[in-house]
Parts: C-alpha cells; structure tokens; sequence
C-alpha cells in the first residue's frame, strides 16, 4: 500500500539537525495531567488510569524522565531540524512508563497533506530521556497526534483519532506501532574510553605523537598532551575518563564546554622525549585522506545536540571525529585504520562533522 507523501519525507532521510527551537524549557503551559501515583517496583503496571502512551525504556534510566517535545513538521527533510514547546515530562520510575498525554494545543496541529489528507491534522513529538546532567537517550519511534479526516489509506495503516505512534526509519518506509508500547532506550551512554589506531608511513626515528588540544587552534594557552609518546610504526592512542579541567573549551560548533584532541607527530629536536618548545609539529591521523580528532563531550544538554548524536551512533564521552570533507563519527574499524603520511596536514579549512557544528 502506498504511503501518502507527508509520511515518505521521512523515508527521504532527514539532514542532520543544527537548529532548535525553545527544547529546553520544560516549563510550558501545557495543563498536562501525568498522574505519577506509580508502582516503580511493578514494571507491568504503572497505575495511571487513561493513560493513552506507554513507554518501554531500556538501558540506565535511573533518576531521569521521559521528555516528549513537539517537532516542527515543516523542517523534516530540511538542514535545520526545529523543535518547539515541552508537552510533558514524566519521571522514569522503572522499565515501563505510562502517561496520559494531552491533546496538543491547536496552533501545534497542521494539515500536512492538503491533497492526499485534506482535513487531517497531525502532530509530531520525539520522546527522549532527560537526566540531571543532560540527555541520556533519544526515541526513533514517535508520538503522533491525529485529528480531523483521517482518510481510508491511513485508517489501513493503523493511525486513528487521537494519539498514534510511528517508527522512523530515515531512508526507509516508516510504520506505525501500538502507542503503548513506544520503545525507548537510553542511547546516549558515555564511551568513558576510545582507542584509535593507525600505521605511520614515514621514520620513526627521533618522531614523537601526541594528542595536541584543540585550544591550540583557538590562541589559548596549550595544556599538557593527555597522549605524548615516540610513535611507531604501528600507532595506537587510548584515552579514558573526562579529560582535566584545562583541556575544556567551547569551539564555535557547540554550544557547550568539550576537549578536541589532535593527535599529531612532531620531530623531537631537542631529543627530550616528549613535545617541547622547539620542536616541530609535523603530519596529523587521516581517515580517508581526512584529518581526524578525538572529541569528548558531557551528555547534551540541548535536544538538537542528543538528536545529532543518536543519528550519528554515537554517544556522549569520548568520539572519534573527521575534521573536513564529509565530516561524520568514526566507527571503530574506521578507526582502527588511521594512517599518519606526508599526505595528512591539517589546514585552515579543518572543520568539524555537520552533526556538530
């Protein structure tokens, strides 16, 4: 059965979002009632009489909330993904959550599909998971609210009066599952540690490797490499934990304070071991002839940033980053497979992934 095209701008894809619009005030006046009177140590029964939405969550939840904020239809396809108001925030008191959600207030509800739908009003909201130090996971199945003229093709797929739910699959036909049970995981875990790895194409002899901090591009005071060692023929690179205080700094691509480490050879002049005033920063780590970097960065705090992620793979913590081209999150065969040649320098141009910026 053919999907009516509102829905097929989802298959499409959809741009990395760079743009929000108010997503982290909670505070709205949205005359919800979340009756919180749960039983947490019951995951079948959350107790909440009416409740039209259930939420499965998995992973580590604990202390957080489930967030559903509304969604700008109009920017879906487009390079700036809009979010608006908070409907509702609800505490995450075990694996099962269940709300009663109101209906969206009337400005929120647009006729997306004059043509195909006319008279059909519908409504977009993500559900996330919000901890107190930032977002922990982000859904790919969607609240929807429909209201009005639902025609017959739509009425076959499952969508009905009120309160409706759809998995997104960018790139792939969406459908359509039971509003009581929308999956959501906590996503967003930290990578606490990473490893990158590559080949060195030159003599190693008298070359050292470090991690050189992005601030060093910013003019600032350079803190001591969290990596500084003779590099071999094959290289490798582990970090752990949060880096020191000193190595945080907000870049113009996020809004937020995060370490971008370089890793980069140097021709130890002075023979002390490690990168000192006097020697020479020579080649940097490429991935497919694309300089790379290694970012770590809290948990979003903003929407946008936790979406970015989530459609990226990735996580907060530690990443692996291109620096220009395409730009993009590495995997981990990507980057176990860097190469550190004559060929890789790092320009003026270097810009971090879209997803970031």
């Amino acid at each position: 059965m053919r999907f009516v095209p509102f829905w097929m701008l989802l298959a499409l894809g959809c741009s990395t979002p760079t743009d929000t619009g108010d997503s982290g005030d909670t505070d709205t006046d949205t005359d919800t009632d979340t009756d919180t009177d749960t039983d947490t140590g019951d995951t079948g029964d959350t107790g909440v009489l009416n409740a039209n939405l259930g939420f499965d969550v998995t992973g580590d939840a604990t202390g957080a909330s489930v967030e559903l904020t509304w969604l700008d239809f109009s920017s879906l396809g487009t390079q700036e993904l809009v979010f608006g108001d908070v409907l509702l925030v609800e505490e995450i008191g075990g694996a099962r959550v269940e709300v009663e959600a109101p209906a969206p207030e009337a400005g929120l509800l647009v006729e997306v599909d004059p043509e195909n739908a006319p008279g059909m009003l519908v409504a977009f909201y993500v559900p996330a998971i919000l901890g107190d130090d930032g977002y922990l996971g982000v859904g790919m199945a969607w609240p929807v609210y429909v209201t009005g003229t639902i025609p017959e093709t739509m009425a076959d797929l499952g969508v009905a009066e009120g309160w409706n739910a759809m998995e997104v699959q960018f790139g792939g036909d969406p459908s359509f599952i039971d509003p009581m049970a929308i999956p959501l995981a906590a996503n967003l875990g930290g990578n606490d540690e990473m490893t990158i790895r590559g080949s060195y194409g030159g003599d190693p002899d008298g070359m050292g490797l470090m991690l050189l901090s992005g601030l060093a591009m910013e003019g600032g005071d350079i803190p001591a490499p969290l990596y500084d060692e003779a590099v071999a023929a094959n290289w490798s690179i582990a970090v752990s934990g949060p880096p020191p205080e000193d190595h945080l700094y907000v870049p113009e691509f996020v809004t937020e304070e995060v370490a971008l480490e370089l890793p980069l050879t140097y021709a130890d002049i002075d023979a002390s071991g490690d990168f000192s005033d006097g020697d020479a920063p020579s080649n940097a780590a490429c991935s497919e002839g694309v300089p790379v970097a290694l970012l770590w960065m809290p948990p979003p705090s903003d929407l946008t940033t936790a979406f970015a992620l989530v459609m990226q793979g990735s996580g907060a913590g530690w990443n692996a980053i291109r620096l220009g081209g395409s730009g993009g999150i590495l995997d981990e065969a990507q980057r176990s497979a860097l190469v550190i040649d004559e060929n890789c320098v790092l320009g003026e141009g270097e810009e971090p992934p879209p997803a970031l910026r």
